[in-house]
């Protein structure tokens, strides 16, 4: 391997011929780091003046320092003789070096992965630099092919963390020889979670812990998210940030969330998604009826054109131009909640039908409800319910009136397609009306008595003052007798039953 670590006194000489530079001298240049740390700006003891800080105080997650959109793009143009550098500086007496699997660098993208200077053990109390060369063989390639990867590099990120154990690492002066070719940000671009390790760069604000699942995501890996004190936001990584003019009326944000616990006290956030930049600010407000399910994946999604979005600030073509922050809310909850994330992307995908119905075996009177489940984000809906009626409702109640067997079908649309989900013979309604309804009277009560309906488990008896409006709910009774108290006013009474 070509890789080489340079102490300070060379360090003057490699940096006059960065291109791309965070020399942390005002804050954080849009840095963000993963894993089970604290990271913040430091005004002083870099190399010189501010460095990136990352407070290691627990063993499990290997923290990464995420580089902005700067440093994306198209790397294809590199030379053999160009470089990485960066500066590191380990803050502990401890020497528990993490033995295996660690590295300095990693590039991602989707052409594959590659890392270099693996299992770096930096000299503790002393600034070092490391660099690595722009060549095939001072790199790792882990998945997929060196050029390929090249061709767009969606993710760079620097190691933080060095020790099985409590430590402080700085992080100064990240360079690189070359200049990036920064591309618009492309549709499909994701964050489905499937790596090894690691968060794909996202960072949560106000969370007691975040924890990786390998199993049951949608599907396979995804992010535990649980919420703390305050309100719960996760922040994208760089590679959705930068110019969403290929994505505007062409794509949609797409968020798959599960409520792994939550309590039911729903709180209102302002906003599902959010973006923001030099341009200006816009919020997708959570959408009406909005509900996580518990048990199954739900997939959100905003369509990004101008009439969906709230703008805070500035102009819509202003903010798409250099979309600097993208950010999910995580929070619907008063109470403590932990919120399942999977597949974060920008998408053009049509709709893939999705529906289920609260129950499947009704009586005739009985109302039924209809859940839309569609994915990729359709915006208009056609429900055919079999009986010559149909809806154009997302999530729509229906009311059979004579008993049968009926298919329902759905047809999902968005801008980019539709999709119809037909499921045959899947609504079985029966007869729901108890025959030889008797009403009695007695000086101080009314009793109602009706012959069993054999499919029923449960009889709904309704009242109302006049026959001509509304029935009210009086029961909902196992029993084929009700017996009420008799007052002055006249009464109607009807009787359904259910399963």
């Amino acid at each position: 391997m070509k890789a080489g670590i340079t102490f300070l006194f060379i360090f003057s000489i490699v940096s006059l011929f960065a291109v791309v530079s965070s020399d942390f001298s005002s804050g954080l240049d849009n840095w963000v780091a993963e894993g089970d740390c604290t990271y913040l700006w430091s005004a002083t003891g870099g190399n010189p003046s501010g460095y990136f800080k990352i407070e290691d105080d627990a063993t499990g997650d290997i923290n990464k320092a995420y580089a902005p959109s700067k440093f994306l793009g198209d790397w294809s143009a590199v030379t053999n003789g160009d470089y990485i550098s960066a500066d590191i500086y380990l803050s502990t007496a401890l020497s528990d070096y993490i033995e295996t699997g660690n590295y300095l660098f990693k590039i991602s993208g989707p052409g594959g992965t590659a890392i270099a200077i693996q299992n770096p053990e930096p000299v503790p109390f002393s600034w070092i630099n490391y660099f690595v060369n722009m060549d095939a063989d001072s790199w790792s390639v882990v998945t997929g092919d060196w050029s390929s990867i090249l061709e767009d590099v969606q993710s760079f990120s620097v190691t933080g963390e060095f020790i099985d154990g409590d430590e402080m690492d700085k992080i100064d002066n990240v360079f690189l020889s070359f200049s990036p070719v920064n591309t618009p940000v492309k549709i499909g671009t994701i964050s489905d979670f499937e790596e090894a390790t690691g968060y794909d760069g996202w960072s949560f604000t106000n969370t007691y812990w975040i924890e990786k699942e390998y199993s049951g995501g949608n599907s396979g890996n995804f992010v535990n998210i649980h919420g703390g004190a305050g309100f719960t936001v996760g922040v994208a990584p760089a590679k959705f940030t930068g110019s969403w003019e290929l994505l505007n009326n062409n794509a949609a944000i797409m968020v798959d969330l599960k409520n792994i616990s939550g309590n039911l006290d729903a709180q209102d956030p302002i906003y599902l998604f959010r973006i923001s930049g030099s341009g200006g600010e816009a919020i997708y407000p959570v959408p009406n009826g909005f509900h996580i399910s518990a048990t199954q994946w739900t997939t959100f999604s905003a369509m990004i054109k101008e009439s969906d979005w709230n703008i805070i600030s500035g102009d819509w073509n202003s903010i798409i131009a250099n979309v600097e922050n993208v950010k999910l809310a995580l929070d619907f909850y008063n109470t403590d909640s932990t919120i399942g994330m999977d597949n974060f992307r920008l998408d053009n995908s049509t709709p893939q039908a999705l529906f289920v119905a609260n129950k499947t075996q009704i009586m005739t009177g009985e109302e039924i409800s209809f859940s839309d489940f569609s994915t990729n984000s359709p915006d208009s809906w056609f429900w055919d319910f079999g009986d010559n009626t149909t809806s154009i409702l997302k999530n729509p109640n229906h009311l059979y009136q004579q008993p049968g067997v009926y298919s329902v079908s759905l047809t999902a649309t968005n801008i980019f397609g539709s999709d119809t989900l037909s499921r045959v013979d899947y609504i079985t309604v029966v007869s729901g009306v108890p025959d030889s309804l008797v009403i009695s009277l007695s000086d101080n009560a009314v009793t109602l008595r009706w012959n069993k309906v054999s499919e029923a488990d449960f009889y709904n008896v309704y009242s109302s003052d006049n026959f001509n409006d509304n029935f009210s709910l009086e029961c909902t009774t196992q029993d084929t007798t009700w017996v009420t108290d008799i007052n002055s006013v006249r009464k109607f009474y009807r009787v359904t039953s259910g399963k």
